[in-house]
C-alpha cells in the first residue's frame, strides 16, 4: 500500500518526472522502513520484532499494536533464552498507546528506583519479575496497526519539504505568493516522522 506517483502527483505539483518523483518516494519509504519497520499490509500480514529496555512498569514499542504474537521476558544480559509470557495474565497490551504493562511481579531486591537498575549484575536482578516490573529486556513480537493512510499522508509531505528545500529564507512575490522555509530542515523532517511512532526519531 505504498503511495503512487499517480497519487503524490495530484497533491505536490513538481516539475519532475514521473521515475525521478518514484526515486524520491522510494527514498522517504527507505527512510520509513528503517527507522519504523515495513508498511502494514491490508491483511495485517507484517510482524515486527523489537528488544525494548525493561526495569520498568511499562514498555513501549515504536508502533500502535493490532495484535502481540510473543512477548519474552530476559532476567539480564548473560540471559539467553527468557521466559515467555501470557497476556492478560502477565502483561497487559495498550495498542493505540503501543505500551505492554507487566502483571504481578516484584521489584529488583533492594532497588528503591528504576535507576539502579542499570547498576546491578545478573545475580542481584530477580530472574522471575514482579510486583509489576519488567526484566532488564523484553524481546515483543507484533502486529503493528494499520497506518498506511496517516503514512501516504507523511510522505506526500515529506516529498512536499524535500521539494521545497531551496537557499531562500523567505520570498514573496506582489503579494500573491508568499514562502517561508523552515529554521531547521532536519528537525521539520523528524516532526513529519514523529506522527507515526511513539520513540524519539
Amino acid at each position: 500500500m505504498a503511495l503512487t506517483v499517480a497519487d503524490c502527483r495530484a497533491l505536490v505539483p513538481t516539475p519532475l518526472t514521473d521515475i525521478q518523483l518514484q526515486a524520491v518516494i522510494d527514498r522517504i519509504e527507505a527512510e520509513f522502513d528503517e527507522v519504523l519497520g515495513a508498511v502494514q499490509t491490508a491483511a495485517l500480514a507484517t510482524s515486527l520484532t523489537e528488544t525494548v529496555a525493561g526495569a520498568n512498569a511499562d514498555i513501549f514499542v515504536k508502533r500502535p499494536i493490532s495484535t502481540v504474537t510473543t512477548v519474552t521476558e530476559y532476567s539480564g544480559l548473560s540471559d539467553t533464552t527468557g521466559v515467555a509470557l501470557t497476556e492478560d495474565e502477565e502483561f497487559r497490551v495498550w495498542p493505540a498507546e503501543g505500551r505492554l504493562q507487566r502483571i504481578g511481579g516484584s521489584t529488583p531486591r533492594g532497588v528503591p528506583s528504576v535507576l539502579s537498575v542499570f547498576y546491578m549484575t545478573d545475580e542481584q536482578f530477580m530472574g522471575e519479575s514482579a510486583a509489576g516490573w519488567w526484566g532488564s529486556h523484553v524481546e515483543v513480537v507484533y502486529k503493528p496497526a494499520d497506518q498506511h493512510l496517516k503514512r501516504e499522508q507523511a510522505t506526500i509531505d515529506l516529498v512536499r519539504l524535500m521539494l521545497s528545500q531551496t537557499g531562500l529564507k523567505a520570498e514573496s512575490v506582489a503579494g500573491e505568493y508568499s514562502y517561508q522555509a523552515p529554521d531547521n530542515w532536519e528537525l521539520e523532517k523528524r516532526r513529519i516522522m514523529r506522527r507515526l511512532s511513539f520513540v524519539q526519531i
